[in-house]
Protein backbone atom coordinates (compact mmCIF):
# COMPACT_ATOMS: atom_id res chain seq x y z
CA UNK A 1 0.00 0.00 0.00
CA UNK A 2 2.81 2.44 0.84
CA UNK A 3 5.35 1.03 -1.62
CA UNK A 4 3.91 3.12 -4.46
CA UNK A 5 2.23 6.50 -4.89
CA UNK A 6 -1.08 6.55 -6.75
CA UNK A 7 -2.60 9.86 -5.65
CA UNK A 8 -1.85 12.69 -3.26
CA UNK A 9 -4.01 15.44 -1.79
CA UNK A 10 -2.36 18.51 -0.29
CA UNK A 11 -4.48 21.24 1.32
CA UNK A 12 -3.20 24.58 2.57
CA UNK A 13 -5.12 27.11 4.60
CA UNK A 14 -5.12 29.40 7.60
CA UNK A 15 -6.52 28.87 11.09
CA UNK A 16 -7.33 32.02 13.05
CA UNK A 17 -8.51 31.99 16.69
CA UNK A 18 -12.16 32.98 17.04
CA UNK A 19 -11.80 33.54 20.76
CA UNK A 20 -9.18 32.08 23.12
CA UNK A 21 -7.42 28.80 22.32
CA UNK A 22 -4.83 26.85 24.33
CA UNK A 23 -2.71 23.85 23.40
CA UNK A 24 -0.97 22.98 26.66
CA UNK A 25 2.74 22.31 26.70
CA UNK A 26 2.43 19.71 29.44
CA UNK A 27 5.50 21.13 31.20
CA UNK A 28 5.64 21.97 34.89
CA UNK A 29 5.93 25.60 35.95
CA UNK A 30 8.72 24.68 38.38
CA UNK A 31 9.84 27.19 40.97
CA UNK A 32 9.13 30.29 38.87
CA UNK A 33 5.96 31.86 40.31
CA UNK A 34 5.70 34.34 37.41
CA UNK A 35 4.79 31.63 34.91
CA UNK A 36 1.15 30.71 34.35
CA UNK A 37 -0.02 27.33 35.61
CA UNK A 38 -0.86 26.31 32.05
CA UNK A 39 1.51 27.29 29.25
CA UNK A 40 0.97 27.25 25.49
CA UNK A 41 3.28 24.84 23.68
CA UNK A 42 6.28 26.63 22.15
CA UNK A 43 9.14 26.06 19.73
CA UNK A 44 11.32 28.16 17.41
CA UNK A 45 9.74 29.71 14.33
CA UNK A 46 11.07 27.94 11.20
CA UNK A 47 11.63 31.23 9.32
CA UNK A 48 12.77 33.73 11.94
CA UNK A 49 14.16 31.35 14.56
CA UNK A 50 12.36 33.31 17.30
CA UNK A 51 10.41 31.59 20.11
CA UNK A 52 6.77 31.15 19.15
CA UNK A 53 3.62 29.28 20.01
CA UNK A 54 2.31 26.81 17.43
CA UNK A 55 -0.31 24.12 16.87
CA UNK A 56 1.46 20.72 16.83
CA UNK A 57 0.63 18.43 13.94
CA UNK A 58 0.00 15.63 16.44
CA UNK A 59 -2.68 17.74 18.14
CA UNK A 60 -4.36 18.53 14.82
CA UNK A 61 -4.23 14.88 13.75
CA UNK A 62 -5.70 13.80 17.08
CA UNK A 63 -8.55 16.30 16.80
CA UNK A 64 -9.30 15.26 13.21
CA UNK A 65 -9.20 11.55 14.08
CA UNK A 66 -11.48 11.83 17.11
CA UNK A 67 -14.01 13.86 15.10
CA UNK A 68 -13.95 11.47 12.13
CA UNK A 69 -14.45 8.56 14.55
CA UNK A 70 -17.47 10.42 15.93
CA UNK A 71 -18.91 10.83 12.41
CA UNK A 72 -18.36 7.15 11.60
CA UNK A 73 -19.99 5.92 14.82
CA UNK A 74 -22.90 8.32 14.38
CA UNK A 75 -23.68 6.98 10.92
CA UNK A 76 -22.56 3.34 11.13
CA UNK A 77 -22.83 2.40 14.80
CA UNK A 78 -20.27 1.26 17.35
CA UNK A 79 -19.14 -2.01 15.78
CA UNK A 80 -15.34 -2.07 16.46
CA UNK A 81 -14.72 -3.54 13.00
CA UNK A 82 -16.27 -0.34 11.58
CA UNK A 83 -14.63 2.08 14.01
CA UNK A 84 -12.42 0.68 16.75
CA UNK A 85 -11.22 2.19 20.00
CA UNK A 86 -7.52 2.73 19.21
CA UNK A 87 -6.64 2.74 22.93
CA UNK A 88 -8.89 -0.15 23.95
CA UNK A 89 -8.95 -3.90 23.73
CA UNK A 90 -10.98 -3.74 20.53
CA UNK A 91 -8.34 -1.77 18.61
CA UNK A 92 -7.46 -2.92 15.11
CA UNK A 93 -3.83 -3.39 16.11
CA UNK A 94 -4.65 -5.80 18.94
CA UNK A 95 -7.30 -7.59 16.90
CA UNK A 96 -4.94 -8.20 13.96
CA UNK A 97 -2.11 -9.16 16.32
CA UNK A 98 -4.42 -11.75 17.89
CA UNK A 99 -5.38 -13.12 14.48
CA UNK A 100 -1.72 -13.56 13.54
CA UNK A 101 -0.90 -15.18 16.90
CA UNK A 102 -3.68 -17.68 16.26
CA UNK A 103 -1.83 -18.85 13.15
CA UNK A 104 -3.68 -16.95 10.42
CA UNK A 105 -0.47 -15.16 9.28
CA UNK A 106 -2.28 -12.43 7.38
CA UNK A 107 -0.59 -10.76 4.43
CA UNK A 108 -0.24 -6.97 4.31
CA UNK A 109 -3.27 -6.72 2.03
CA UNK A 110 -5.34 -9.00 4.30
CA UNK A 111 -4.36 -6.94 7.35
CA UNK A 112 -5.44 -3.72 5.61
CA UNK A 113 -8.71 -5.39 4.64
CA UNK A 114 -9.40 -6.01 8.36
CA UNK A 115 -8.89 -2.36 9.39
CA UNK A 116 -11.80 -0.20 10.50
CA UNK A 117 -12.64 2.97 8.58
CA UNK A 118 -10.72 5.28 10.92
CA UNK A 119 -7.56 3.15 11.00
CA UNK A 120 -7.58 3.03 7.19
CA UNK A 121 -7.12 6.80 7.26
CA UNK A 122 -4.96 7.45 10.31
CA UNK A 123 -3.10 4.17 10.76
CA UNK A 124 -2.48 2.11 13.90
CA UNK A 125 0.26 -0.05 15.46
CA UNK A 126 0.69 -2.26 12.39
CA UNK A 127 0.03 -0.01 9.37
CA UNK A 128 1.06 3.59 8.73
CA UNK A 129 -1.71 6.09 8.09
CA UNK A 130 -2.57 8.00 4.93
CA UNK A 131 -3.28 11.30 6.74
CA UNK A 132 -0.46 13.76 7.51
CA UNK A 133 -0.79 17.02 9.46
CA UNK A 134 2.18 19.36 9.65
CA UNK A 135 2.83 21.67 12.60
CA UNK A 136 0.84 24.88 12.12
CA UNK A 137 3.05 27.91 12.78
CA UNK A 138 1.83 31.51 12.93
CA UNK A 139 2.89 33.58 9.94
CA UNK A 140 4.98 35.69 12.33
CA UNK A 141 6.47 34.55 15.64
CA UNK A 142 4.02 35.00 18.51
CA UNK A 143 5.42 34.58 22.01
CA UNK A 144 3.66 37.04 24.34
CA UNK A 145 0.13 35.93 25.19
CA UNK A 146 -2.66 37.20 27.44
CA UNK A 147 -3.35 35.24 30.61
CA UNK A 148 -6.84 34.09 31.57
CA UNK A 149 -7.76 33.53 35.23
CA UNK A 150 -9.70 30.47 36.36
CA UNK A 151 -10.99 28.84 39.50
CA UNK A 152 -11.80 25.22 40.29
CA UNK A 153 -15.34 24.57 41.56
CA UNK A 154 -16.25 22.03 44.22
CA UNK A 155 -18.76 19.64 42.63
CA UNK A 156 -20.63 19.07 45.91
CA UNK A 157 -20.90 22.56 47.39
CA UNK A 158 -20.89 24.50 44.12
CA UNK A 159 -18.42 27.01 45.57
CA UNK A 160 -14.77 27.51 44.70
CA UNK A 161 -12.26 25.15 46.20
CA UNK A 162 -9.62 26.33 48.66
CA UNK A 163 -6.47 27.50 46.84
CA UNK A 164 -8.23 26.71 43.58
CA UNK A 165 -7.14 29.76 41.56
CA UNK A 166 -5.15 29.06 38.40
CA UNK A 167 -4.15 30.95 35.29
CA UNK A 168 -3.49 29.92 31.72
CA UNK A 169 -2.04 31.43 28.57
CA UNK A 170 -4.41 31.74 25.64
CA UNK A 171 -3.95 32.81 22.03
CA UNK A 172 -6.59 35.22 20.73
CA UNK A 173 -4.83 36.28 17.53
CA UNK A 174 -2.41 35.02 14.92
CA UNK A 175 -2.76 33.25 11.59
CA UNK A 176 -1.63 29.63 11.80
CA UNK A 177 -0.67 27.95 8.52
CA UNK A 178 -2.59 24.71 8.01
CA UNK A 179 -0.96 21.98 5.89
CA UNK A 180 -2.65 18.59 5.68
CA UNK A 181 -2.25 15.72 3.22
CA UNK A 182 -3.84 12.43 2.19
CA UNK A 183 -1.64 9.95 0.33
CA UNK A 184 -3.01 6.91 -1.53
CA UNK A 185 -6.56 7.79 -0.56
CA UNK A 186 -10.00 6.51 -1.42
CA UNK A 187 -12.58 9.16 -2.28
CA UNK A 188 -14.74 8.36 0.78
CA UNK A 189 -11.72 9.20 2.95
CA UNK A 190 -11.50 12.60 1.28
CA UNK A 191 -15.23 12.97 1.96
CA UNK A 192 -14.73 12.41 5.69
CA UNK A 193 -11.92 14.96 5.68
CA UNK A 194 -14.28 17.41 3.95
CA UNK A 195 -16.96 16.91 6.64
CA UNK A 196 -14.38 17.46 9.38
CA UNK A 197 -13.11 20.68 7.81
CA UNK A 198 -16.71 21.88 7.48
CA UNK A 199 -17.36 21.22 11.18
CA UNK A 200 -14.08 22.93 12.11
CA UNK A 201 -15.10 26.00 10.09
CA UNK A 202 -18.59 26.04 11.62
CA UNK A 203 -17.42 25.70 15.22
CA UNK A 204 -18.52 22.10 15.84
CA UNK A 205 -14.92 20.93 16.15
CA UNK A 206 -12.84 22.76 18.73
CA UNK A 207 -9.08 22.59 19.17
CA UNK A 208 -6.90 22.25 22.24
CA UNK A 209 -7.69 22.51 25.96
CA UNK A 210 -10.79 23.84 27.69
CA UNK A 211 -13.42 23.12 25.05
CA UNK A 212 -16.20 22.99 27.66
CA UNK A 213 -15.01 26.40 28.93
CA UNK A 214 -15.45 28.13 25.60
CA UNK A 215 -11.91 27.70 24.29
CA UNK A 216 -10.79 26.23 20.99
CA UNK A 217 -12.93 27.84 18.28
CA UNK A 218 -11.14 28.87 15.08
CA UNK A 219 -12.05 30.27 11.68
CA UNK A 220 -10.83 28.43 8.58
CA UNK A 221 -9.63 29.95 5.32
CA UNK A 222 -8.81 27.41 2.57
CA UNK A 223 -6.20 28.74 0.17
CA UNK A 224 -4.89 25.94 -2.06
CA UNK A 225 -5.94 22.38 -2.93
CA UNK A 226 -3.53 20.24 -4.96
CA UNK A 227 -4.47 16.71 -6.10
CA UNK A 228 -1.65 14.91 -7.89
CA UNK A 229 -1.16 11.53 -9.57
CA UNK A 230 2.57 10.69 -9.34
CA UNK A 231 4.28 8.40 -11.80
CA UNK A 232 2.13 9.35 -14.79
CA UNK A 233 2.83 11.31 -17.93
CA UNK A 234 -0.82 11.78 -18.77
CA UNK A 235 -3.68 13.33 -16.84
CA UNK A 236 -5.83 10.39 -15.60
CA UNK A 237 -9.32 11.62 -16.44
CA UNK A 238 -10.63 15.12 -17.00
CA UNK A 239 -9.85 18.28 -15.07
CA UNK A 240 -13.04 17.72 -13.05
CA UNK A 241 -12.38 14.13 -11.91
CA UNK A 242 -11.32 12.97 -8.45
CA UNK A 243 -9.78 9.51 -8.71
CA UNK A 244 -9.38 7.11 -5.80
CA UNK A 245 -6.96 4.20 -5.59
CA UNK A 246 -9.37 1.70 -7.15
CA UNK A 247 -9.88 3.93 -10.20
CA UNK A 248 -6.12 4.21 -10.67
CA UNK A 249 -5.28 0.54 -10.05
CA UNK A 250 -8.22 -1.84 -10.21
CA UNK A 251 -6.03 -4.77 -9.13
CA UNK A 252 -5.91 -3.35 -5.58
CA UNK A 253 -9.67 -3.34 -5.07
CA UNK A 254 -10.22 -6.97 -4.11
CA UNK A 255 -6.98 -7.81 -2.20
CA UNK A 256 -7.16 -4.67 -0.03
CA UNK A 257 -10.94 -4.54 0.23
CA UNK A 258 -11.16 -0.99 -1.11
CA UNK A 259 -14.55 0.48 -0.23
CA UNK A 260 -15.08 3.06 -2.97
CA UNK A 261 -17.36 0.77 -4.95
CA UNK A 262 -18.90 2.78 -7.77
CA UNK A 263 -17.54 6.05 -6.35
CA UNK A 264 -13.80 5.57 -6.92
CA UNK A 265 -14.26 8.34 -9.50
CA UNK A 266 -16.22 11.51 -8.69
CA UNK A 267 -16.78 14.57 -10.86
CA UNK A 268 -16.53 18.04 -9.35
CA UNK A 269 -18.55 21.14 -10.31
CA UNK A 270 -15.38 23.21 -10.71
CA UNK A 271 -12.55 22.35 -13.09
CA UNK A 272 -9.04 22.34 -11.67
CA UNK A 273 -6.06 24.07 -13.26
CA UNK A 274 -3.28 21.80 -14.47
CA UNK A 275 -0.12 22.60 -12.53
CA UNK A 276 2.60 24.01 -14.78
CA UNK A 277 4.98 21.35 -16.17
CA UNK A 278 3.41 18.69 -13.97
CA UNK A 279 2.85 16.26 -16.87
CA UNK A 280 6.40 16.68 -18.19
CA UNK A 281 7.71 15.74 -14.73
CA UNK A 282 5.44 12.69 -14.54
CA UNK A 283 3.28 14.14 -11.80
CA UNK A 284 0.07 15.59 -13.27
CA UNK A 285 -1.63 17.72 -10.64
CA UNK A 286 -4.88 19.68 -10.56
CA UNK A 287 -4.94 22.85 -8.49
CA UNK A 288 -7.79 24.88 -7.02
CA UNK A 289 -6.80 28.18 -5.37
CA UNK A 290 -10.12 29.94 -4.77
CA UNK A 291 -11.79 29.23 -1.44
CA UNK A 292 -15.31 28.58 -2.74
CA UNK A 293 -13.97 26.33 -5.49
CA UNK A 294 -12.03 24.32 -2.89
CA UNK A 295 -15.16 23.89 -0.76
CA UNK A 296 -17.09 22.79 -3.86
CA UNK A 297 -14.48 20.15 -4.69
CA UNK A 298 -14.43 18.88 -1.10
CA UNK A 299 -18.22 18.78 -1.04
CA UNK A 300 -18.27 16.64 -4.20
CA UNK A 301 -16.18 13.97 -2.44
CA UNK A 302 -18.79 13.59 0.30
CA UNK A 303 -20.97 11.65 -2.16
CA UNK A 304 -18.50 8.74 -1.94
CA UNK A 305 -18.88 8.62 1.85
CA UNK A 306 -22.67 8.88 1.70
CA UNK A 307 -22.69 6.12 -0.93
CA UNK A 308 -20.61 3.86 1.32
CA UNK A 309 -22.98 4.51 4.24
CA UNK A 310 -26.10 3.78 2.19
CA UNK A 311 -24.63 0.45 1.08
Amino acid sequence: MHKMRLNELHLKGTLTPDGPILVKSGGEIGADPTLPNMNFVRTLHPQSGEPTIYLPGSSLKGAFRSHIERIIRTMLGEDPTVCCDPLGRSSCGKRIEGMNRSGMNLSTAEEYKELCHACRIFGHLVHAGHFVAADAYPREALNILPVRQGVAIDRFSGSSKTNALFDMEVAVEGQFELNISLVNFEIWQMGLLALTLRDLAEGRLLLGFGKSRGLGKVTVLLENLNIAYPGRFDLPGSDRDLLGMAALMESLRQPYGLKDGQTSKVSTPVAGKLAEESIQWGRPALVWDEEQAIWDVLKASVSAWSGLVSN
